[in-house]
């Protein structure tokens, strides 16, 4: 993986699964963006929680840049996220 790429990281809304965003992930997709669905479980785990997770797993994606399509409280979760950071 190079760490040069850019890519699209797509967060769902609560009692959501990553699914959801699928239909956005292959348009992306098709019009030449690197993007990806993210998961999580909306309902049960905090806000706070979520966020490290989310953080977690951007860390894994080694990208130069990431651009984040949010639903709802995925937007929330991302924000968190940005400011525990």
């Amino acid at each position: 993986m190079s760490a040069a790429r850019s890519i699209t990281v797509l967060v769902h809304g609560v009692w959501m699964h990553g699914l959801a965003m699928e239909l956005q992930r292959l348009y992306l997709s098709q019009s030449g963006f690197d993007a990806h669905c993210y998961s999580y479980h909306s309902v049960g785990p905090t806000l706070t929680d979520n966020a490290r997770q989310l953080a977690a797993h951007a860390h894994t994606l080694h990208a130069a840049e990431i651009h984040w399509v949010c639903h709802s409280l995925g937007g929330l979760v991302a924000l968190r996220m940005l400011e525990c950071a």
